[in-house]
């Protein structure tokens, strides 16, 4: 018996309940034991995907693990797939966050039967190396840090592909992934081409099936796909009455968070029949909601119908900054940029000099950080710096062409932005409230503080193996 969580990142119930009631057949429909999952440690304008998973992985709060970006380092002994699998049994992880580097895990004797980091790894190793293209492919997206899609990504995934050309190592090889992608591709073309960010969820989904034919205690795979769509387009699918967009906006994207779903209904639908003599238990797992942004009206709708992305942060942090240390970036999620230095103490002096110059106003939303310095040494951008250890990471929201840090003027692509089109303004904001369904009875409440769930499921895959085995004779060691 294989216990299955999808890590559905950011999946609210709300959500998953509506769909559930136009898609009463629906595969999501027999996850019949529901129970909502509190993030409580943390206020709900400062949540982060980073910061949840961290805590609902590893049982501790925010101010215990302190990981509150994906750059930052976290203590990987207290993650609970990591303790499963130092007890011997066989582990599958699929994109979950915190894995990376992935030679903190793959050591000379492991029980990882497949193993692919997330896709802010500082490096494309995986266990078996047949994905590591495929791993490539998507750091290089990550670190490009693409705020919007277009199709020079299928050019880049095919240059990748050529590379070592084989359907299995990149999820090609079932007729659900060809699918899927055809009609993810051909609808990127005719009818949105933000649809093209769901091709990642697609093919590791098909290597995280591939994976559940092998013998396994616990198998996990993490995706972004729906929680990137209902940011962007929650009015839509939601349907409020006082919904700021005008009808043609709602009409356009009404279906796009409903495709993302289907996308993951149809997986665990293959997963439930993957093998009519395995038995899964299924758990799908959101660290936290969504819920609509209401703080969203037509008149930033007009103000803000573009936005802004650092392409080359050297010219930034020269304006910034007048010695500019040597630097490496690294993956998150715009709007924030992180750098690695070659000390804790350059790192320092680098956020000390940031943090003294203060910010503008903040125009926008999605920062989940906050810098409570205004003065007149920034205008046209808010700017705030986190400092951990070696890591600054900068939050940045452009906010006007025209820009001024320390009385000298600048133009955007003066200090490394490139600016875009935008029809979408972070639709979906954070919620406390996640969610832990399963097709089993995970526990006898209606409500867990998220930090339990660490706790419940070492006790559930422990109880199940020796229930199941009455000794330890199944434990077996892989070696890497």
């Amino acid at each position: 018996m294989t216990t299955v969580v999808f890590e559905v990142n950011e999946i609210p119930f709300k959500v998953l309940d509506k769909y559930i009631k136009k898609n009463p057949s629906s595969n999501l429909s027999k996850l019949s034991h529901r129970i909502i999952t509190n993030a409580e440690d943390l206020p709900e304008d400062e949540l982060y995907p980073s910061q949840t998973w961290a805590s609902i992985n590893t049982g501790k709060s925010f101010s215990e693990h302190k990981v509150k970006w994906f750059s930052d380092a976290i203590d990987h002994n207290q993650l609970y797939w990591n303790d499963i699998q130092k007890k011997g049994y066989r582990v599958s992880v699929v994109g979950s966050l915190h894995t990376s580097p992935a030679s903190k895990f793959l050591t000379k004797n492991h029980n990882f039967v497949t193993f692919i980091p997330d896709f802010f790894s500082s490096d494309n190793l995986t266990h078996p190396k047949l994905y590591k293209n495929f791993q490539e492919f998507n750091i290089q997206v990550t670190d490009e840090n693409r705020r919007v899609s277009n199709l020079g990504l299928l050019l880049k995934a095919l240059s990748s592909f050529l590379k070592n050309p084989t359907l299995k190592g990149w999820g090609l090889n079932n007729f659900l992934s060809i699918k899927q992608l055809f009609s993810i591709v051909f609808t990127s073309i005719f009818i949105n081409k933000e649809r093209l960010r769901l091709a990642q969820f697609v093919m590791s989904a098909s290597i995280f099936h591939e994976s559940l034919k092998k013998k396994s205690d616990l198998s996990i795979i993490f995706t972004n796909h729906i929680a990137s769509m209902m940011h962007r387009y929650l009015h839509a699918y939601l349907e409020t009455n006082d919904c700021p967009y005008d009808d043609k906006w709602k009409k356009k994207y009404k279906n796009e968070v409903s495709f993302s779903i289907d996308l993951l209904d149809e997986w665990l639908g293959k997963i439930i029949r993957l093998d009519k003599n395995k038995e899964f238990n299924i758990v799908l797992l959101s660290s936290m909601g969504q819920k609509i942004n209401d703080k969203i009206d037509k008149n930033h709708l007009n103000k803000f119908d573009y936005d802004y992305i650092l392409k080359e942060p050297e010219k930034l942090l020269s304006a910034l900054v007048d010695n500019v240390p040597n630097f490496e970036s690294k993956g998150v999620m715009v709007p924030q940029y992180s750098f690695q230095l070659e000390s804790p103490q350059i790192a320092k002096e680098l956020h000390d000099n940031i943090c003294r110059l203060g910010t503008d106003e903040n125009l926008r939303f999605g920062h989940y950080t906050k810098n409570a310095k205004s003065n007149n040494l920034i205008s046209g951008f808010y700017i705030n710096s986190d400092l951990n250890n070696d890591v600054v990471t900068l939050s940045i929201q452009v906010n006007s062409d025209n820009l001024i840090i320390k009385d000298k003027k600048y133009n955007f692509t003066e200090l490394g932005f490139d600016k875009f089109k935008s029809d979408n303004h972070h639709s979906g904001e954070h919620d406390k409230r996640g969610i832990l369904w399963s097709n089993f009875e995970f526990s006898k409440v209606d409500e867990i503080n998220y930090l339990e769930f660490k706790k419940l499921i070492l006790e559930f895959i422990d109880e199940n193996q020796s229930r199941r085995s009455g000794s330890s004779s199944h434990k077996t060691s892989t070696v890497g």
